[in-house]
């Protein structure tokens, strides 16, 4: 099972976000970013593997992810601005997380 997932429109935009920003690492991490009402965010960042890290190889890009997370929220998948009509990457994760139920704010708030 792959732990990183993306199409081939995704990898397409990826290369291109990575050039446009004159990013060369070739090892990016799919980190938690926070917790909230609506759930958990991850975000993309550059790093090295560490040793609880599992690894998947897309293309020349290795992407990371903690052993723990992918426990928790499965494989991850990568969703380009294009595909996702947001004009931004999405990542979605295999386990669909709960949000916290919080009443009220619709998941914009901080409670």
């Amino acid at each position: 099972m792959a732990v990183v997932n993306m199409s081939e429109i995704a990898y397409a935009e990826f290369k291109e976000l990575l050039t446009t920003n004159n990013i060369d690492a070739k090892v990016i991490r799919v980190n938690l970013a926070g917790m909230g009402c609506s759930g958990p965010a991850f975000n993309l960042v550059l790093d090295e593997v560490k040793e609880n890290d599992a690894v998947s190889s897309i293309k020349d890009i290795i992407f990371i992810v903690d052993k723990d997370l992918v426990n928790q929220y499965g494989s991850f998948t990568l969703i380009s601005g294009s595909e996702n009509g947001q004009g931004g990457f999405s990542i979605e994760t295999e386990i669909q997380p709960e949000s916290s139920g919080c009443a009220g704010c619709g998941g914009g708030c901080s409670c």
